[in-house]
């Protein structure tokens, strides 16, 4: 698992989605550190629609309830413009820490909704 991890780092956005194709196709089961590099790929390269599958898998694989996962797609769903799934995310977190908040806050100014980032206070 972990030589996969590291070469779908390695590679190009393009070239690691790629590789988790494979990776799935073999019968591996991503890890935490799998869908964290394959989330930010998604919202790197504004792949919606892989960006949200991901997100279902790694609610099914149990991952939910993970603070960096959640605080990865509270990041991607904001940068997508898609606040109310961000928003989703950050009210159903178990945890939060300062990088959930500001990347709440940010994704608000990012959305062109500052007054509902000064709500969050």
């Amino acid at each position: 698992m972990f030589a996969w991890n590291t070469m779908m780092r390695a590679y190009s956005q393009v070239e690691s989605l790629k590789l988790f194709k494979q990776f799935q196709k073999v019968g591996l089961k991503p890890d935490k550190f799998t869908f964290l590099v394959e989330l930010k790929v998604s919202g790197h390269c504004l792949m919606i629609g892989t960006g949200g599958s991901l997100h279902s898998m790694a609610v099914k694989s149990g991952f939910d309830s993970d603070l960096h996962l959640n605080n990865t797609l509270l990041r991607m769903y904001a940068g997508f413009g898609m606040i109310r799934f961000a928003r989703q995310v950050f009210d159903e977190m178990l945890q939060r820490d300062i990088v959930s908040w500001s990347s709440m806050m940010a994704g608000y100014v990012h959305c062109n909704l500052p007054s509902d980032a000064l709500l969050l206070f």
